[in-house]
């Protein structure tokens, strides 16, 4: 099905909406807590974690000519894994000689320097003023709860999308 708004924008030039305009339902509380998920290692199991969060690069397509858009969660999202991927090209290296230094490159790459900006104006932009409480110590107390858009509909506009995409008479 799509979305009459939807129809409504070209998606080409000046001719886009602020957001995409999909329905996330009613606010969901969300539990934050620790996970092993999403670790900082470079394994196979957490490369797929983390790419899961965005099916397909988190590209969807939007508009009469199908026209390739990203959605800010995705962007985001991709932007901390690429800053966990090179945290991990930037950490020292375990040898039989002790520990060195990755000396190949010791300059972040232009991209994550982007998402870290990106990250930065986001946060900024979003001025999310729940109370937290200060912490000592390693970790800050866990769980805290927090009410959140419903990221399960997102995913389930995002699957349409990507679905419609894959069709031979996709409109």
């Amino acid at each position: 099905m799509v979305d009459s708004a939807v129809e409504n924008h070209a998606y080409m030039g000046n001719d886009v909406p602020q957001s995409w305009p999909i329905s996330t339902g009613q606010e969901v509380i969300m539990q934050f807590e620790d996970t092993r998920r999403f670790a900082l290692e470079d394994s196979e199991e957490a490369n797929e974690q983390w790419m899961a969060q965005y099916p397909n690069k988190g590209v969807i397509n939007l508009g009469i000519n199908k026209e390739p858009f990203t959605i800010g969660m995705f962007h985001e999202i991709r932007c901390i894994d690429i800053i966990r991927k090179e945290l991990l090209r930037l950490r020292p290296n375990e040898t039989s000689h002790g520990t060195q230094l990755n000396t190949t490159s010791l300059v972040p790459r232009k991209v994550a320097m982007h998402c870290l900006n990106y990250l930065r104006q986001m946060i900024l932009c979003r001025a999310d003023n729940n109370p937290e409480p200060t912490f000592r110590g390693s970790s800050p107390p866990l769980p805290l709860l927090y009410r959140c858009n419903d990221w399960t509909k997102v995913y389930e506009a995002v699957e349409r999308n990507q679905e419609a995409k894959t069709k031979p008479d996709a409109k």
